[in-house]
């Protein structure tokens, strides 16, 4: 059972608008540093799979993962996060993040690439517009599925 940050579990069909995937080994306290107002509603996962089940009974907006995890990389979870009804918008975190690193994301579909250690500000910023991107994905599909069922 997965629990959040304030240790209690989760339910069944939960609403996290951030889910953290990785060790974030040496930034421990990083999720602290970077998640402004949505701190304290946020899950952390270490891993794509512990992601992936958490994911499955929760409806989360915005996934902000390491580039390497230990059952995987970000590509690994940007592909399995296309598949559910509402993707939330990827965010790559990376030391080595540069250029190529970024237009690799963003051309694959994730929504942006935050450089470790967090300027809090930036990461704030960068969260908030990608939360607002997730609600905005979740109502188009819906109204995509409305037309269609319609059609």
């Amino acid at each position: 059972m997965n629990h959040n940050r304030t240790g209690r579990p989760t339910a069944a069909r939960t609403s996290s608008p951030v889910l953290i995937v990785g060790s974030f080994e040496g930034d421990e306290s990083a999720g602290d540093q970077i998640l402004g107002r949505y701190r304290g509603t946020e899950e952390r996962v270490q891993s794509r799979r512990e992601a992936l089940t958490l994911l499955q009974h929760s409806s989360v907006r915005v996934v902000i993962c390491e580039r390497d995890l230990p059952d995987g990389t970000w590509k690994d979870m940007l592909e399995s996060i296309a598949g559910l009804n509402e993707p939330p918008a990827l965010i790559v975190a990376s030391r080595l993040a540069d250029d190529h690193l970024w237009l690799e994301v963003l051309n694959a579909g994730g929504y942006d690439v935050l450089a470790r250690p967090f300027d809090r500000q930036e990461a704030n910023r960068t969260i908030a517009l990608a939360h607002r991107l997730g609600s905005h994905r979740g109502r188009v599909r819906s109204l995509q599925k409305g037309v269609y069922r319609h059609a």
